[in-house]
């Protein structure tokens, strides 16, 4: 088994991987439930993007790094427009890049279990989805905040 596969020959578990971000995102995200609707499967479908051109970019460079930055990138700025659709002012160019940049670079968490089918690889890959989810989803909740209380003007680091 390929470890960066498509969905379809790991077996439909892989779709459930961004539930519980993509649950998550509707509540903190989307004060009116209705964009929310929206927000939910574009979350699911974001990361099934990411993940697919992980492997692309892969299979053709047969370079980890490059794939899971490129990944990690189109992750982070999907996200973000995935959170926007109830946070209309995540679409600032300011929020779009910097949620990029932090995709693309905590994407490299992935770069340890990118290749093999040990078990330890594939922990180690469950590990860096959740350290991934925590980072932009963070740097999300914080902008968020910022611009709910008026401070969106300030440097979030």
């Amino acid at each position: 088994m390929n470890p960066w596969s498509s969905p379809a020959e790991e077996g439909n578990y892989l779709l459930l991987v961004p539930l519980p971000f993509a649950f998550l995102s509707f509540f903190l995200f989307h004060p009116t439930k209705p964009a929310g609707l929206l927000g939910f499967p574009l979350n699911v479908l974001a990361w099934l993007i990411a993940y697919l051109t992980v492997g692309f970019v892969m299979g053709n460079t047969g370079d980890p790094l490059i794939g899971v930055c490129v990944g990690g990138a189109i992750g982070g700025l999907s996200v973000t427009l995935c959170a926007a659709t109830g946070q209309r002012r995540l679409l600032s160019s300011k929020y779009l890049i910097s949620a990029t940049a932090i995709g693309a670079v905590l994407a490299l968490s992935f770069v340890f279990s990118a290749r093999g089918e040990d078990t330890r690889l594939l922990l180690g890959r469950r590990c860096a989805f959740a350290i991934w989810q925590a980072a932009v989803g963070t740097y999300l909740y914080v902008v968020c905040t910022q611009l709910k209380t008026g401070k969106g003007d300030r440097p979030v680091f």
